[in-house]
């Protein structure tokens, strides 16, 4: 006599070499009395009997491994010996289960939930708003017991939301996480490097090391355990840890070890408390909404004030010394800092096609489609001396187009495998495949594209900003600066000759690539070319120094490095015709 229903048990040989490649189902195991007795079945579940070998797809699976007693267990493995492949894996089943020694509970207005389990997990389940309750509530029981508690407040406060009304809304609702500060800066240094780059999110982790490393010292951790736990007596105790700090520059192991100076003093501060506003904000709620940033104005205290008497730092006599320093390669490369407001950044990613030829033009600005952009993000057209011009004529030597500034191993011809770029559209072709091939998890931002387009230029031979602020170190020590004088300050020495020499406010902004959001812009236009003819005028000793040098140097047009033949095959060659002499 057949029996009237049957079990659902595991085949423990699923890992078998018969089973390689083959789908796994179900086997169907006789029940006898013996196994319905087995305290150990009480969760199997029952489905009507189709004969003995059959395959039946049951409704609900145990939650546990189902034990066979001894008696039956002989009978099932010869059925397995001869369905060898006929086990599959369990689906993930709900069973109905009980919290607390009840299934189901209803609040004061009467709306039931039930507790189910999958997987060892308890589940609340539900009809709300013609929707479905369904809330995982965890795997311990104390701990789903508070969950359901908040659960059915919810449902009596009517705060309650479905998962396809919670997914939309705008503000975070959950419960004010418990962080400590390492916890609260990674989680802000992800949101950073989102928006901002990998750049910035960088220093503003080497600040925000200072303040780790002061907080998790043991009698601090203490004290203030927790970030929201963060008050006065904290920013008062780091601001003291900081005058004792002893860094090194650059972060260098092997440098000599200084105290930390106010200007970097105040950048931690600031981006310190940066982190705080931003875990406070009510988009972002990792703070309590009654939390005071212990990090104010007072603390951090007032910024320090340049002389507005003070002297330019490399005035055009040091200047001109440093152009009587220069080799060849120099004075190609270096002389645009020394006589335009430019930022290195803007030399290291110049173009031979953003000089305009014609009118003696520099167009300084956002390129390939808004991929590259220089700091303030705007367009400048800058003019240019004749000087400058025949100079820059050199540096281009007979190229299309591609990197106009470029290496000194670029330059001496010792780089046989860079290619031509015939005109623009061939550089936007190399540019728009290094963009495609750049990783998602590298290129998040608009700064991340920037620096794609940056490092392909660098690898079409251009010359890098680490390497024009070295050399200008060098010629600065050689022009007999002070070691303080940092190559950086050739720009606010040139914008002090620009106002020197007459040039007008709105003008100084827009030539020095700054934003012309000032009122005279709606009431006034600039004339570049008017500004910078004054200029010029003033600097008339710098440029003729310029021009010396370079016949000193033998930089003529006939002598400037010029195309190989491998141009004709893509590929230019740097053959210079006479070797530059050396200082």
């Amino acid at each position: 006599m057949q029996p009237s229903n049957i079990n659902v048990a595991r085949n423990r040989q699923a890992g078998s070499s018969g089973c390689r490649g083959k789908s796994r189902s179900l086997v169907a195991v006789p029940a006898t009395d013996e196994v319905r007795r087995d305290s150990r079945l009480t969760s199997s579940v029952s489905v009507p009997y189709s004969g003995f070998g059959a395959t039946p797809v049951p409704s609900k699976l145990e939650s546990s491994p189902c034990h066979l007693p001894p008696s039956v267990s002989s009978e099932v493995e010869s059925h397995l010996s001869e369905n060898s492949c006929a086990i599959s894996k369990p689906h993930r089943q709900m069973v109905q289960a009980v919290l607390f020694g009840k299934h189901e509970y209803r609040t004061s207005q009467g709306q039931a939930v039930q507790i189910w389990m999958r997987e060892g997990k308890y589940l609340a389940r539900g009809r709300w708003q013609r929707g479905q309750i369904f809330r995982t509530l965890g795997s311990e029981e104390e701990a789903a017991h508070r969950a359901l508690q908040r659960l059915l407040i919810e449902l009596e406060d009517g705060k309650f939301q479905l998962a396809s009304e919670a997914r939309s809304r705008q503000l975070q609702t959950a419960a004010v996480p418990v962080l400590d500060l390492r916890e609260l800066a990674n989680r802000y240094l992800i949101d950073c490097r989102k928006l901002k780059g990998a750049k910035t999110t960088a220093n503003y982790q080497s600040r925000l090391a200072h303040a780790l490393d002061f907080i998790e010292q043991p009698k601090n951790q203490r004290k203030w355990p927790h970030a929201r736990h963060l008050n006065r007596d904290f920013a008062i105790e780091f601001k003291e840890f900081l005058f004792e700090r002893k860094v090194t520059p650059n972060g260098r192991i092997g440098a000599t070890p200084r105290v930390m100076s106010p200007r970097m003093m105040r950048n931690c501060l600031e981006a310190l408390r940066g982190l705080l506003a931003w875990a406070a904000r009510a988009d972002v709620r990792l703070l309590p909404a009654d939390f005071v940033n212990p990090i104010t104005p007072e603390i951090i205290g007032p910024k320090e004030a340049k002389d507005p008497l003070r002297q330019a730092l490399v005035p055009q006599d040091v200047r001109i010394r440093m152009v009587e320093c220069m080799n060849g390669w120099q004075l190609l490369h270096l002389s645009v800092l020394l006589v335009l407001p430019t930022r290195m950044e803007d030399v290291s990613g110049a173009l031979i096609s953003d000089i305009d030829w014609n009118r003696g033009r520099w167009k300084l600005g956002t390129r390939f489609h808004g991929n590259d952009f220089n700091k303030e993000g705007v367009q400048v057209e800058m003019p240019l001396p004749p000087e400058m011009l025949s100079i820059f004529r050199i540096a281009a030597g007979g190229r299309g187009d591609g990197p106009l500034f470029c290496s000194e191993m670029d330059w001496l011809g010792k780089k046989k495998d860079r290619a031509c770029f015939t005109n623009r559209d061939a550089v936007e072709a190399m540019i728009n495949s290094a963009l495609t091939k750049a990783s998602r998890r590298v290129v998040k931002t608009a700064q991340d594209r920037k620096g794609v387009v940056r490092r392909a230029l660098r690898a079409s031979g251009a010359v890098t900003v680490e390497t024009l602020s070295k050399e200008l170190r060098t010629l600065l020590a050689m022009a007999g600066c002070p070691q303080e004088v940092r190559a950086y300050d050739l720009r606010g020495s040139v914008t002090s000759d620009m106002q020197k020499s007459g040039m007008g406010h709105l003008a100084l902004r827009y030539l020095t690539m700054h934003a012309t959001s000032d009122i005279l812009n709606e009431y006034t236009g600039v004339d570049p070319v008017h500004e910078m003819s004054k200029y010029f005028e003033f600097i008339q000793p710098l440029l003729q120094a310029l021009v010396t040098r370079a016949q000193q140097l033998r930089l003529t047009n006939e002598n400037s490095p010029i195309l190989g033949a491998g141009a004709e095959s893509g590929h230019a060659l740097w053959q210079p015709e006479a070797k530059l002499p050396s200082l």
